[in-house]
């Protein structure tokens, strides 16, 4: 069915250009070279240049047959439409129950799609060939006609028609997957029927467009039903053709293919491009026309050979292996274009085409004296020819593309801009040919004032130097004529500039400042320039006219990318725009808000402060260092999410502190902020009577006391009964204890005391608690759980203990792990158990719990000490090497995840799951570890992560791989053993001497495996497709029948 299509992604960089070995008259159009790099579609230029390119998910068969372009695209298996500048019009997918093949895909001339589809069916082949498997899979071919509606007008199966054993001797009909036909390409005939080639019965098939009968069966000497006498195209005993590619009719009536030649004798084993004449009457086929290679070229597989509008033949050559990529002749045998890859590339195309997308372009045949238009359909090149001489027929091909020559030098003053617009011209035969040429330069973009319009001509398209053409601009045609006929390629130029040159920002900078400069060249006009600027959204900031050639705007938004352009003023009209050029701003400063001393403020600040600042439009974090006045090194140096921060870390007392921030976003960090100081109070006190949770203490004459703190002038006292949470006592003094009186019998008490200095109060101590005299006192509780060296997850932690006789209820604390500060505190529970909704993970805590009466103390339990887990999202999971990776060296490094909550890690290896005998252990801070294990063996491996408020680690879950075996005991070194050799889209396995390969598979990096193949025979050599495995690294693993293993690491592009 058609349908809308969505791509995403981005243009890839790996197409490769070719280069012209040679060029002489080629036919207009570009090539479409598929596939030529594995997310990208290009178009390229006689040159071998491309110009266009287009993000596509491993693409092949890259054809346009309508004006349209179509492609398959192997990652998604289904077929891209697209128009003539590549963006994407429709998909084309295969009905249900049957797989796509990409070895055909077109439009057809009523507007429906071809589509070529696979099915797959269990045939018992025991019963037709001997040791023939009786459940093979045999692979067969399904031809689909498709309306844009999606309704299937047209279906032919090639198991209903043509017998599996109809294949060539060269296919394996023993095997478990027999691809016994392999169609790789359908055209419409003249007569509207098709012509189906099928690779490996080599044989052509035409197939009636309507009720899928079989007119005829044309092949070479490899065909078992070959129904044609071939004359004139013998081979030693090999007669015709083999494994052909590409089936078309010409113009001319005649068949044309590309043979590649597989089973012809091995002297005679070369590819071609050959056309048959076919006398379907009595039945014989006469080669009329061949094309080989000088020297012979031979691709095993792939191909194609096409006739192109001025009647030369262009040949893809497949997958010879060598630097040759595609041909285009005439009919005479003259190279009219031969483009090569670098040396020691290749590039195994399916296909070559050639098709007059993406420029305008027209073919005359000129045959007397007197004026050319060269137009086609209602698509002008803008070029007339009047032809004054011409000694006899002459072939004339224009073309105009929409985009700039390259490879631009020209001969005197260098021209100011070069307008997107090139033309070429060729004429097969220029002896003794003479007249004029015009251009029209009406409507061609960027001619703003076409009498300064300078036309440069070169005789050679893409390489040497222009030169400045005598030309005249006549105002009332507006045509610009040349006396005297050129050939090769032409542009047009101004000398003058009439398009100021954007300088300053440079196109695509980034860091810049606001308020921003431009800044530009001048250009030819009245010394006024137009300016306009647009943000990220393309929303107009700004439009003025000014009369210099720089200016300052004060509108653009930090971290924001903007557009700019100017053009010069004429008078009362405008010159052309310059491109749009494209800046981005830089990060605004943090302004920092608290704390700081700022005039006479001087308030201090306690030993935890909380940092606040102004947020930065577009910063994804912030940098926060924070640095004690006089020391070399920061305390604080971190990057946080947030505009808010509080330190976890204890200031000292009585200390001036100097802090920044910087924002950072996608390009980089902003300016840092201006400094900001602060001042911290005295350290509070340490509490020394009562004792932390002291029982039965007086209730009037109780003295509380502390230590004195440096720089305190005076002490902030406050206490608490702990269940009513209400303030009994609260007093400023400068003496450092306190008298107590008129306290409750039995009652718990919380008191704290904070230091005051010189510029405010600093932080509270640690609250203590205590319990006034009663009548008795309770035995202590036994908690139940968490208990000592338990672990528990974080949340909705039930903390239970057994009941105390006469308690009425509970008093329940718990603090981090030998530290008085209380976290979570319950002074009056009446059940044995309580549920603390959150604590931190990873964590090691204390609690404790007293049962209590209103006429009794109680005793404190003993202290349980136990840890949170790490949630499940931040404990590691290791990466590489995946599970059960074999052929591993015994030194390298492994890789895991991580999360901020832990600071340092510790990998350890062993035999067994165990753990109890490590073999080896390495400490890292980041998500990688060396390691250095025996070979040969099984080894275990896992993460050990540590939080710094844990004393425990968290574990990763375990991991295996297989260390390769030593060559120095196992074998000899010195033996060769299989090859690999990838190319775009195939992998080929070969195996040296005696070496017989029995399995094949390959992972990714998660150790997912993508292919396995197994063989019971063992076999020399394998090749598979590697085009839906995607970008990226994979791990190739070989045993051989003898169980050696051999593994390697690939990446695909």
């Amino acid at each position: 069915m058609w349908g809308s299509v969505v791509m995403q992604g981005q243009v890839g960089t790996m197409v490769r250009e070719l280069v012209p070995t040679v060029f002489r008259n080629p036919s207009p159009g570009y090539l479409m070279i598929a596939p030529n790099g594995m997310d990208t579609i290009s178009l390229m230029d006689n040159t071998g240049h491309v110009p266009y390119k287009s993000y596509a998910r491993v693409p092949t068969n890259l054809l346009s047959t309508d004006g349209t372009i179509t492609h398959f695209a192997a990652q998604d298996q289904k077929y891209i439409r697209r128009d003539q500048w590549l963006n994407p019009l429709d998909t084309i997918v295969c009905p249900s129950g049957f797989f796509p093949d990409f070895h055909e895909g077109r439009i057809l001339k009523n507007g429906n799609f071809l589509l070529l589809a696979s099915e797959t069916r269990f045939v018992d082949m025991s019963v037709l060939v001997p040791n023939g498997k009786p459940s093979a899979r045999v692979f067969g071919a399904v031809i689909f006609e498709i309306e844009p509606d999606g309704d299937v007008v047209f279906t032919w199966k090639s198991l209903d028609v043509i017998p599996v054993t109809d294949a060539t001797e060269d296919v394996d009909l023993t095997a478990d997957n027999i691809d016994y036909i392999h169609v790789n390409s359908v055209s419409e005939d003249s007569d509207g029927h098709f012509l189906v080639s099928c690779r490996n019965i080599d044989e052509v098939i035409k197939l009636h467009r309507t009720t899928g009968a079989i007119k005829w069966r044309f092949g070479g000497s490899g065909s078992k039903n070959n129904q044609f006498d071939i004359i004139g195209d013998q081979h030693g005993t090999f007669v015709g053709f083999s494994h052909q590619h590409t089936v078309s009719r010409t113009t001319s009536g005649t068949i044309l293919m590309y043979d590649n030649g597989n089973l012809r004798p091995e002297e005679f084993r070369f590819s071609r491009a050959v056309e048959y004449s076919l006398d379907t009457i009595n039945m014989e086929a006469r080669r009329v026309w061949q094309y080989r290679h000088t020297p012979d070229l031979f691709a095993q597989t792939m191909g194609s050979a096409l006739e192109l509008e001025t009647g030369n033949i262009l040949i893809g050559w497949g997958n010879t292996r060598t630097e040759v990529i595609c041909t285009e002749v005439s009919k005479d045998g003259t190279v009219q274009l031969e483009l090569e890859t670098a040396p020691g590339e290749f590039i195994p195309a399916y296909r070559t085409w050639k098709a007059p997308v993406a420029l305008t372009r027209s073919l005359r045949t000129a045959v007397y004296t007197g004026p050319v238009s060269f137009t086609s359909g209602d698509s002008s090149t803008h070029v007339t020819m009047n032809i004054t001489s011409n000694p006899g027929r002459r072939s004339v091909a224009v073309e105009r593309h929409f985009y700039a020559p390259r490879n631009v030098s020209v001969a005197g003053d260098e021209p100011c801009t070069i307008l997107p617009t090139r033309f070429t011209l060729r004429i097969n035969d220029t002896t003794n040919v003479r007249g004029t040429i015009s251009f029209s330069l009406g409507t061609i973009p960027g001619v703003v004032s076409p009498s300064q319009i300078t036309l440069l001509h070169r005789p050679s398209e893409g390489v040497g130097e222009f030169t400045k053409v005598a030309a005249t601009y006549d105002g009332q045609t507006g045509k610009l004529n040349v006396s005297t006929l050129l050939v090769g390629e032409f542009a047009l130029a101004y000398i003058p500039c009439y398009v100021p040159s954007l300088i300053m920002p440079v196109h695509e900078a980034t860091n810049v400042a606001v308020p921003t400069r431009l800044s530009w060249s001048t250009a030819v006009g009245d010394g006024r320039y137009e300016v306009e600027v647009v943000d990220g959204e393309g929303k107009r900031i700004f439009l003025r006219t000014v009369s210099r050639t720089d200016t300052n705007i004060f509108e653009p938004t930090s971290a924001t990318t903007h557009q700019w352009r100017v053009r010069s003023r004429l008078g009362a009209t405008y010159g052309p725009w310059s491109d749009w050029s494209t800046f981005t701003t830089r990060l605004g400063t943090p302004v920092l808000i608290t704390p700081r001393i700022a005039g006479t403020d001087t308030t201090a600040q306690g030993s935890r402060p909380t940092f606040v600042w102004r947020s930065v439009h577009g910063a994804t974090s912030y940098a926060l260092t924070l640095r004690k006045s006089g020391a070399p090194t920061p305390l604080i140096d971190t990057l946080v999410v947030d505009t808010v921060f509080r330190s976890h870390l204890s200031l000292d007392g009585r200390s001036l502190y100097l802090w920044t921030v910087s924002a950072f976003g996608p390009a980089g960090a902003g300016p840092t902020s201006e400094l900001a100081t602060f001042l911290t109070a005295p350290s509070a006190p340490s509490l020394i009577i009562p004792n932390a949770d002291a029982t039965m203490q007086p209730i009037d004459g109780l003295t509380v006391s502390w230590d004195s703190a440096s720089g305190a002038v005076s002490y902030h006292l406050e206490v608490r009964e702990t269940v009513a949470g209400h303030v009994i006592a609260e007093d400023t003094i400068a003496a450092r204890s306190y008298e107590l009186r008129g306290l409750r019998r039995a009652t718990s008490y919380t008191w704290r005391v904070r230091s005051i200095g010189r510029h405010g109060a600093g932080d509270f101590s640690s609250s203590r608690r205590f319990r006034t005299l009663a009548d008795r006192t309770l035995r202590a509780s036994v908690i139940v759980a968490p208990k000592n060296g338990e672990g528990r997850d974080p949340d909705d932690i039930v903390f239970t203990w057994n009941a105390v006789d006469s308690a009425t209820y509970y008093h329940v604390v718990v603090t981090r792990d030998f530290d008085e500060e209380v976290i979570v505190e319950f002074p009056s529970i009446t059940t044995t158990s309580v549920v603390v909704p959150s604590l931190d993970a990873s964590t090691d805590y204390s609690w404790k719990v007293m049962g209590l009466a209103d006429d009794a103390n109680g005793t404190w339990s003993e202290a349980a000490h136990f840890r949170t887990n790490a949630t499940a999202a931040a404990i590691p999971r290791p990466v590489s090497p995946p599970w059960d990776a074999i052929e591993v060296p015994e030194r390298g490094v492994v890789t895991f995840t991580t999360n901020p909550v832990f600071t340092e890690y510790r990998v350890e290896f062993a035999f067994d799951d165990s753990f109890d005998n490590l073999v080896h252990s390495s400490p890292t801070s980041t998500g990688s570890a060396t390691y250095d294990v025996p070979s040969g063996r099984t080894i275990w491996w896992r993460v050990a992560a540590v939080a710094p408020t844990s004393s425990l680690p968290d574990y990763s879950t375990s991991s295996r791989f297989h260390t390769r075996t030593s060559t120095s005991s196992h074998q000899d070194v010195t033996e060769p053993g299989p090859t690999l050799l990838m190319t775009f889209g195939t992998l080929r396995v070969t195996a040296q001497n005696d070496i017989l390969l029995a399995s094949v598979s390959v992972f990714d990096v998660t150790g997912r495996i993508i292919m396995k193949r197994e063989f019971s025979q063992g076999v020399h050599i394998f090749e598979n497709e590697t085009q839906t495995w995607g970008s990226g690294t994979y791990l190739v693993s070989l045993v051989s029948t003898t169980g050696r293993r051999w593994s390697f690491v690939v990446c695909t592009e």
